[in-house]
């Protein structure tokens, strides 16, 4: 009689277990930081791994004291990298430098944030010869980067609550330090 009760128990208690955080669907995204175009091989091995999004680097944002906020690094797309991937969603992604934040006061953060957006719309067409316009990659997103601190957070929220207003639909990178200390860096919202 014990045994049968035993088993019983174990039965149920096996049973009883069952994994509801089993993962539905995988969304598989990469993000392409360098400053050419894709290139054939990359291009294969987006179809081959059957990607959803690609977050493309297109400029990171600096600071000098003769020119201001200005973009650098640029990584223009062009038309024939992405023709042949229609299904492929892609996110332009901007890195801003933390220290451009003690130099802009809300006025100039405005302005920064008409130029970034300006400039996405900018790269996502491109002219040929003809002055005919091309849709290089459409996008619903834009991915903003930056390693802000405690000292700069304010400023660097302004901005993306700006660029939010100017934008489809706006995502930002989270480091690990602001995710465990959240009370004293803030969320961006």
């Amino acid at each position: 009689m014990k045994k049968i009760l035993v088993l019983v128990w174990f039965s149920a208690f096996l049973f009883s277990c069952k994994n509801d955080n089993k993962v539905e669907r995988v969304e598989r995204a990469f993000y392409y930081w360098k400053g050419n175009s894709l290139g054939q091989e990359n291009l294969g091995q987006i179809k081959k791994l059957k990607l959803n999004k690609l977050y493309v680097k297109l400029f990171e944002v600096d600071y000098s004291e003769a020119r201001g906020n200005f973009p650098f690094e640029k990584n223009r797309p062009r038309y024939y990298d992405f023709k042949e991937l229609d299904s492929l969603e892609v996110v332009p992604t901007i890195y801003i430098k933390n220290g451009i934040f003690q130099y802009n006061d809300e006025k100039s953060l405005d302005k920064l944030a008409d130029n970034i957006v300006f400039l996405i719309n900018k790269y996502s067409t491109e002219v040929d010869y003809s002055d005919r316009k091309e849709q290089v990659f459409n996008y619903n997103e834009i991915q903003i980067d930056c390693d802000w601190t405690k000292s700069t957070k304010d400023k660097y929220f302004y901005l993306l609550k700006k660029i939010k207003v100017l934008s489809k639909r706006i995502g930002c990178t989270l480091r690990l330090y602001p995710y465990k200390y959240p009370d004293i860096m803030g969320f961006p919202c």
